[in-house]
């Protein structure tokens, strides 16, 4: 097989003068015509062995020779022509019975043929036949409907002309492998649309091997999956690109798949730097273990967790807080595979949040409870005072000079901002 500068090759149609025009009935069915031949061959032996053995029948009643005339050597002659005859009733039974199997094989062939046309023919699969040299035997109407091209257009080129050039080197390796084990892996390359575009196709080959013929055909079945890998593309760039943080662990805690903001968020370069490094989340990242034991425990009850604070650690050992929201993946047989999720770093909320609860219910100069705390406190005292029927005792104290004390305290606070 050659490539000429143009990067199409160039075959001799003469070469193709065997093959008829994707017809099931030109790929060739070494068995079927083996069982017309020894059909042939049989009823042939078996017309010859009964003409035989009929004149050797008959040529005992012929007077043209000398024999005794004896009661005893018409007695031999009864035994031996009812012999005879009998031997060629049981030759001609089994060999009715053999042209009987040979029919029925020959029955099932042809609905086995039928079937693989119909298949073929139906199948949104593309299926073709190749032989040793390329040449394609066989290809369905598939092919049309998928990538442009009718079976007769090719049938006159090679099987991998069609092929990406980046991918035809491993498609020929595959065709090798396929050849030498007579089993097939699944492979994705690119193949050319009749208008010119490129589609993404997913094939597996199995060997059609003859005892007695080395160069094995190969059976291709090609799925076209163009729109699912823009599918993939599509949302593994969701899932890289993503600002919350995604991962794909174990029920143990490895991690199997994680994007780029998880990583960035516990301090790692890539997903591969933490990859590397982590091989546990529960143990290596998250702090409060008994948090740890409670989010198992409601994900094996009801399969999901929404909305859980959770702190975690970082690659410097420094602590933030995670917004968690992980679901268990089943599988088949109802065992859970995988956990599932999102983290949104929420550490500036809750810094936030803890100054809000601060000025809220604190002197922002002394840092004591204000009023607003002890009512809170007290009330909720009060509350638990009823329900238990006790008593709650407050103590009050009077310090001396203390408004003068946080006069001075607020005046020096403040020379030292304005002096900053």
């Amino acid at each position: 097989m050659r490539y000429p500068a143009n990067g199409r090759t160039t075959m001799n149609p003469q070469s193709f003068q065997e093959v008829s025009r994707n017809k099931p009935e030109a790929i060739p069915v070494d068995v079927g015509q083996q069982i017309v031949s020894r059909a042939r061959w049989l009823l042939a032996f078996t017309v010859s062995v009964t003409l035989a053995l009929t004149l050797g029948i008959v040529s005992f009643t012929l007077p043209w020779s000398d024999r005794a005339t004896s009661a005893a050597y018409w007695f031999d002659l009864h035994q031996w022509v009812g012999a005879l005859a009998a031997l060629v009733l049981l030759f001609d039974l089994y060999v009715f019975y053999q042209q009987f199997r040979l029919r029925r094989i020959g029955q099932q062939l042809a609905e086995r043929d039928q079937l693989f046309q119909l298949v073929s023919e139906n199948a949104a699969a593309m299926i073709a036949v190749v032989d040793s040299d390329g040449r394609r035997l066989y290809n369905s109407t598939a092919y049309q409907n998928i990538l442009g091209y009718s079976p007769e257009e090719l049938t006159a080129t090679w099987s991998n002309e069609q092929v990406h050039p980046d991918d035809r080197q491993q498609v020929l390796n595959a065709e090798e492998k396929v050849r030498l084990s007579g089993k097939g892996e699944r492979l994705e390359y690119r193949m050319r649309h009749k208008d010119g575009s490129w589609r993404t196709l997913e094939s597996i080959a199995c060997a059609m091997r003859h005892p007695r013929d080395q160069s094995h055909k190969l059976v291709i079945v090609n799925r076209d999956i163009t729109e699912r890998r823009h599918a993939e593309d599509k949302y593994r760039a969701i899932f890289e690109d993503a600002v919350v943080g995604i991962f794909q662990m174990t029920p143990e805690g490895r991690p199997l798949n994680i994007n780029r903001a998880l990583a960035q968020i516990h301090g790692y370069d890539s997903p591969e730097h933490f990859m590397a490094e982590v091989s546990n989340l529960f143990s290596q990242l998250f702090i409060d273990f008994h948090q740890i034991d409670e989010l198992k425990r409601v994900l094996d009850e009801k399969g999901v967790v929404r909305s859980a604070e959770v702190e975690v650690l970082c690659r410097d050992r420094t602590k933030k807080w995670v917004l968690a929201n992980v679901r268990a993946v089943r599988d088949s047989g109802g065992k859970v595979a995988l956990h599932e999720g999102t983290l949104e770093d929420i550490t500036d909320r809750k810094v936030a949040e803890k100054e809000v609860k601060f000025l809220a219910y604190c002197d922002v100069l002394t840092g004591l409870p204000n009023r607003t705390l002890l009512q809170d406190r007290l009330g909720k005292a009060l509350a638990g005072s009823r329900r238990r029927k006790d008593k709650v005792a407050v103590l009050f104290l009077d310090v001396d000079r203390f408004k003068s004390s946080t006069t001075h305290l607020a005046t020096h606070s403040a020379i030292c901002c304005c002096g900053t």
